[in-house]
């Protein structure tokens, strides 16, 4: 009964089992502490080594195999999706699922100018819009100037293409305006060639065979 009484806490519980039980959960703690820690550090190393990526003249081998580094591209178009033209929906898709290693490509869009003017003003990130009076640019030209933005911008580039009449008058007058021809598109064809653009220009920067001068 001596024995008994010694190997108990006096409610029935062995101390042996407490010891047990107190040992787990430290374990238990220190396993979330360490593995939150663990998770902190991977998160601050990627966000640094996709920065790195992004000021890289060329991308590396090992850049085709890493998922996508928190690159994000948005196009704004004032307007909205035409029927019968699903093929060009189709390309569109083609291109993202292609850049979806390198960069998020994604579509807003705004039914009206003053929809697309306040979505413009609430962005963080640098804002290029398309314009038949903008400047013209060459690939190389392009793919240079959009990842010094994206690095500009954290990672983050919105670009906006307007609707029938053009860009609203306050965003043509205040923001950095490109030109994809002095041809006019639909914003269902300039969209198709904007993300070709933007494709085209990792696959420049990634040093690939895609892009031929």
């Amino acid at each position: 009964m001596a024995r008994i009484e010694e190997l108990t806490n006096g409610r029935g519980t062995s101390r042996m089992e407490t010891i047990r039980i107190r040992f787990w959960t430290a374990f238990s703690v220190l396993f979330f502490l360490n593995f939150v820690q663990s998770n902190m550090f991977f998160a601050f190393s990627h966000t640094r080594y996709c920065r790195r990526l992004v000021r890289s003249p060329t991308f590396t081998h090992a850049f085709r195999v890493t998922p996508a580094c928190g690159l994000q591209v948005t196009i704004h178009i004032r307007g909205k999706r035409s029927g019968g033209e699903e093929f060009l929906n189709d390309a569109y898709l083609e291109y993202t699922k292609r850049l979806r290693p390198v960069l998020g490509l994604t579509t807003v869009w705004h039914k009206t100018d003053s929809e697309l003017e306040a979505a413009i003003a609430k962005e963080k990130a640098p804002v290029i819009c398309l314009d038949e009076g903008g400047k013209q640019l060459s690939s190389m030209e392009l793919a240079d100037i959009l990842y010094k933005r994206l690095e500009e911008g954290g990672a983050r580039l919105s670009l906006v293409i307007g609707g029938a009449e053009g860009l609203p008058p306050r965003l043509r007058a205040s923001k950095e305006l490109w030109s994809l021809s002095r041809l006019t598109f639909t914003h269902q064809w300039a969209r198709v060639l904007l993300a070709e653009q933007i494709y085209r220009a990792s696959e420049i920067k990634r040093g690939s065979g895609y892009h031929k001068e």
